[in-house]
C-alpha cells in the first residue's frame, strides 16, 4: 500500500445503471485506494485495477463487524442506514484502513475528477476533515479524529441513538460535523463538488440558502453561485461545470460532480469527454465549450428549466422531512 487517501464504499442491493461510469472515474484516481464492501458482482464491463480492492460481503457480515468495534446491537433493516454509520467508519473497519494518512467515505452517484490533484489545491493536510457532505470526504486517520464522532456535544444527538435508530437521521451531514468541530479539529468546506440539487429539474448547484435549509448549520461558508447559462461536463477526465458571464465562457473545475438521479447512458464507460444532463450522458468533443454561442446553444438544449410543478412537490416534501424531523435527501 503506498497511498495516503483510501475511501470505503459499502453497498448492498443492486447497483445503478451508472455504476461503471463511476468505477472508471475511481480508476482514473490511481492516488486513493478505493474499498468495497459489497454484495454486487463486479460489473463484466470494468477492468479493475489495483486502486479498486473488491470485498464481497453481505449486509448481515457488515452489521455483525460494526456490532464488534462498536460494542452494540445495531438493527440494520435497510442499507440507507449505513449512511448515518458513515462516520464510524474509521472504527468498524479499521483493520483495513491501518496503513492510510486519511480515510473517507463516499456515494456511487457521483463522477470522479483527479481527487489528489485537486486535495493538493486545497492544501488539504492543514485539515483534520475535507467536505461537511457525505458524498466523498476524507478523515485525518488518527484516534483523535475518529473518536470525535463518539463524543458526547450539547445540543447533538447521542451516536448509540444514531446506531440504534431505524431510520436515517443525516448524521453524517450534520451532527458528526458538530462534534468535530467542537472538539477542536479543522473541517474544509470549501469548494469542492458541483453537487446537484435535487429540487430543481434543471441541473443547478445546491446553493447556500438550500444547505443551511437542510442542515440547520450557518457554519458553511461556501456553496457555488448558479448562473442562467450553465451546464456540467467532464472533459478529458476532469469534472468542470461550464457557465457563461456576461461574453465569457468560464470553466469551473470540482473534484467531483454529484449528479444524484438515474439519467440514460450514451457513452461508453471509458469516455473522457461527455456532459452530464438530465436527458443523459451526452458523448461531446472537448474543444466546444471554447466558443460562446457553442455554449449557449448547449444549454439551452440540455439543460432548461421545465418541470416547475415538480419541482414544488420537491421542496415541500423536504419541508414536510424536516419539520418532521425524518429530514434527507
Amino acid at each position: 500500500m503506498s497511498n495516503k487517501f483510501a475511501v470505503v464504499i459499502v453497498y448492498f442491493g443492486q447497483f445503478k445503471k451508472s455504476i461503471s461510469l463511476f468505477l472508471s472515474s475511481c480508476i482514473r484516481n490511481p492516488d486513493v485506494d478505493w474499498l468495497f464492501f459489497t454484495d454486487c458482482p463486479i460489473p463484466h464491463e470494468i477492468d479493475l485495477k489495483k486502486n479498486i480492492i473488491w470485498h464481497q460481503t453481505t449486509l448481515d457480515k457488515t452489521r455483525a463487524l460494526a456490532e464488534e468495534k462498536l460494542k452494540i446491537k445495531i438493527p440494520i433493516t435497510k442499507a440507507y442506514k449505513l449512511c448515518d454509520l458513515k462516520p464510524f467508519y474509521g472504527t468498524i473497519f479499521s483493520d483495513y484502513l491501518t496503513d492510510y494518512e486519511y480515510w473517507g467515505f463516499g456515494d456511487v452517484d457521483v463522477i470522479y475528477g483527479q481527487i489528489a490533484q485537486f486535495l493538493e489545491k486545497i492544501n488539504y493536510s492543514i485539515y483534520d476533515k475535507i467536505n461537511w457532505m457525505g458524498h466523498l470526504c476524507f478523515v485525518r486517520n488518527v484516534d483523535v479524529c475518529n473518536q470525535a464522532f463518539f463524543m458526547d456535544v450539547k445540543n447533538t444527538v447521542d451516536w448509540k441513538k444514531v446506531v440504534c435508530s431505524d431510520y436515517n437521521i443525516g448524521f453524517d451531514e450534520r451532527d458528526a460535523n458538530i462534534k468535530f468541530l467542537s472538539n477542536g479539529l479543522k473541517i474544509y468546506s470549501g469548494k469542492w463538488a458541483a453537487d446537484i440539487d435535487i429540487f430543481y429539474w434543471r441541473m443547478r448547484c445546491v446553493d447556500k440558502k438550500t444547505l443551511h435549509f437542510l442542515l440547520d448549520t450557518w457554519g458553511l461558508k461556501y456553496a457555488p453561485s448558479n448562473y442562467p447559462y450553465q451546464i456540467f461536463a467532464v472533459l478529458n477526465g476532469l469534472t468542470y461545470r461550464i457557465y457563461l458571464r456576461g461574453k465569457k465562457v468560464i470553466r469551473e473545475e470540482f473534484a467531483y460532480i454529484h449528479f444524484r438521479r438515474e439519467i440514460p447512458i450514451l457513452i461508453s464507460p471509458d469516455s473522457l469527454n461527455y456532459l452530464i444532463t438530465r436527458d443523459g450522458f451526452i458523448p461531446i468533443s472537448e474543444n466546444i465549450f471554447d466558443d460562446y454561442d457553442a455554449v449557449k446553444e448547449y444549454t439551452i438544449k440540455y439543460n432548461r428549466q421545465e418541470n416547475a410543478v415538480q419541482e414544488i412537490k420537491n421542496f415541500l416534501y423536504q419541508l414536510y422531512r424536516k419539520v418532521s424531523g425524518k429530514r434527507g435527501w
